[in-house]
C-alpha cells in the first residue's frame, strides 16, 4: 500500500479477537540487521461482528513505527466520522450493479473452498480501503463478519486474508476485481450463476439505503441460524435455508401449511437441506419439526424420493426419537411413495 514508505495494513481475526495492525518494513536494528516494526490494536471479535465501524473508523494516525512512540498508550483513538453504506459506495464510485458484482466476488471467496484472497485493484489509499471494507461488511450477516479480513500486501501466503488490496501496477494478481471498472476474473458468468441466486448474497445491493432494515434482516438470519443449531456456518445452503424460513414465516406459506402446495423439486431441495442439518449435532426439536413438515407434505402429495436422499433420510428418521418423525418413517416404509 504505502509503497514509498513500505508500510502494510492488516486486519486479521483469530481466537475470538480482531487485530488491526500497521507494519513498517525496510528498517534495521541496532546491529544493522534488516527488521520490521508492527503496531496494532486489539478488539474482541464480537465488537467486529456487532459494529465493524468500531475498527474500520480507526485512523492511520493512531499508529507509530518506533518503540519510543508506542511507549505511552493512547488514551483515546482518533476516528473518522461514520458513514452510511450509500456514502461509502459513493466514496469509491460504486453503483448498485458494481457493488453487486463486488459482493458476489467476496462470497465466491468465502464459500469457494480454496484458500485464496479476493484481490481488489485500487489506489490503496486509506479512505479507499476503509470505504471498500465498509461496503463488504455491510453485505455479510453477523456470523460471517469474523471471516472477513484484509491486507495491503500478501505478508503470509500460507494464511491469506479474505481481501488483498493491490495497486494497478501490480501484475501478480489472481482472482481480482478492478474497483474502477467493476469487473475482473473474480466475477464471471459462472460465478454469478452460482451465487447471485442466493438472497443473502444480493440483499445488501438491493437494500442500499435501508440501514435499519439490513440490520434487522441480518439479525433475524443470525437468530434463525441459532434455532437451526448451526451458528457461524460456512455452508451457504444453510444461510439460504434460514432466509427461506424467515420468508415463509412472514408470508404464512411454509411446509405443512393447509392450502399451500410446493412442487416436488422444491420439497426435495428442502428435504435435502434439512437432512444436512442432522450431521451437525444430531436431532433437535426444531429440526424434527422442519423434517416432519416437509416429509408430511411429500407423502400427502405422493412425491417420490430418490434413493440417494431416501437412505440418509431413513437414518435420520429412525434415530430422531420424536413421535411425529417416527410415525412418518413408518408411513414412508409402507407407502407406495418409496425410493425412486
Amino acid at each position: 500500500e504505502d509503497m514509498a514508505e513500505r508500510r502494510v495494513t492488516e486486519l486479521r481475526c483469530e481466537n475470538g479477537w480482531a487485530f488491526l495492525t500497521r507494519i513498517q518494513y525496510g528498517l534495521t536494528d541496532a546491529l544493522g540487521r534488516p527488521c520490521l516494526f508492527a503496531h496494532g490494536y486489539t478488539f474482541t471479535l464480537d465488537e467486529l461482528k456487532a459494529g465493524p465501524a468500531a475498527i474500520l473508523d480507526v485512523t492511520y494516525g493512531n499508529f507509530a513505527f518506533t518503540p519510543e512512540s508506542t511507549a505511552v498508550p493512547l488514551q483515546t483513538l482518533s476516528r473518522v466520522p461514520r458513514r452510511a453504506l450509500r456514502e461509502s459506495l459513493d466514496a469509491v464510485g460504486l453503483d448498485e450493479a458494481r457493488y453487486r458484482n463486488l459482493v458476489i466476488a467476496l462470497y465466491a471467496v468465502l464459500f469457494g473452498g480454496a484458500r485464496t484472497s479476493l484481490t481488489i485493484v485500487c489506489d490503496c489509499a486509506e479512505d479507499t480501503i476503509r470505504a471498500v471494507m465498509e461496503c463488504l461488511f455491510a453485505a455479510l450477516p453477523y456470523p460471517l463478519r469474523g471471516l472477513l479480513t484484509f491486507s495491503t500486501y500478501a505478508t503470509n501466503p500460507g494464511a491469506p486474508t479474505t481481501v488483498l488490496f493491490a495497486h494497478p501496477s501490480r501484475t501478480d494478481r489472481r482472482r481480482s476485481f478492478d474497483l474502477a471498472s467493476g469487473t475482473g476474473d473474480a466475477i464471471g458468468d459462472a460465478i454469478r450463476a452460482r451465487f447471485a441466486k442466493y438472497r443473502i448474497v444480493t440483499y445488501a445491493a438491493e437494500h442500499i439505503d435501508d440501514e435499519a432494515g439490513r440490520d434487522r434482516y441480518y439479525a433475524a438470519v443470525g437468530e434463525e441460524l441459532g434455532r437451526l443449531g448451526v451458528d457461524g456456518t460456512r455452508n451457504l445452503n444453510v444461510y439460504n435455508l434460514s432466509d427461506s424460513l424467515l420468508r415463509e414465516r412472514a408470508n404464512g406459506d411454509g411446509y405443512g401449511t393447509p392450502g399451500v402446495v410446493h412442487s416436488n423439486q422444491q420439497a426435495l431441495a428442502r428435504l435435502v437441506d434439512v437432512i444436512g442439518l442432522y450431521s451437525q449435532g444430531g436431532a433437535t426439536a426444531y429440526r424434527n419439526e422442519l423434517l416432519a413438515a416437509v416429509l408430511g407434505e411429500m407423502l400427502d402429495r405422493g412425491y417420490r424420493i430418490p434413493e440417494p436422499v431416501a437412505e440418509p433420510m431413513c437414518r435420520v428418521l429412525s434415530a430422531s426419537g420424536s413421535p411425529r418423525p417416527t410415525a412418518l418413517y413408518e408411513r414412508y416404509l409402507t407407502t407406495a411413495t418409496g425410493p425412486a
